[in-house]
């Protein structure tokens, strides 16, 4: 994972919490069975993957789930083609139909929902104890107090 690859630039220079395959377990996982959309979607956000593309794979599920449409591998290529999240060189529907190959077993979403929902949680935390340290170093401690009693 480089840089490039995730746009949330985290000071330290080894990668912060995250597990691309339970990203892409989950996201295969509704693929696979899109009536799990609904209870994953009461807990997680885009935001919470860590993979640019994942965020915008699972936004175009969202999206399409809002307009009752099929979340399905064609409509969800098709979705993100006609946003334009990325050129087509991509290759959203490469990227898309693999992830229904990444999925051990859709019955276990809610577990990688977990997985992928407790890194967002730890990327969040460090990014505010990044914060805090750096609010402290400026010689504002109660700032860095304040963000530390937010989380």
């Amino acid at each position: 994972m480089t840089a490039t690859e995730d746009p949330v630039a985290f000071p330290s220079a080894s990668a912060p919490p995250h597990s691309l395959e339970a990203e892409e377990a989950l996201l295969g996982a509704i693929l696979l069975a899109p009536s799990l959309l609904k209870s994953v979607c009461e807990t997680l956000r885009p935001e919470d993957f860590y993979r640019e593309c994942h965020r915008s794979v699972f936004a175009a599920m969202l999206q399409l789930a809002d307009m009752r449409a099929a979340v399905d591998v064609v409509s969800v290529v098709d979705l993100l083609c006609h946003n334009g999240a990325d050129p087509p060189s991509v290759g959203w529907a490469a990227k898309v139909d693999g992830l229904s190959a990444s999925c051990p077993a859709a019955a276990h979403a809610p577990q990688y929902a977990a997985i992928v929902k407790r890194n967002a949680r730890s990327r969040h935390l460090l990014l505010v104890m990044y914060e805090a340290q750096a609010a402290i170093r400026a010689g504002e401690p109660e700032s860095a107090a304040a963000l530390m009693r937010a989380v």
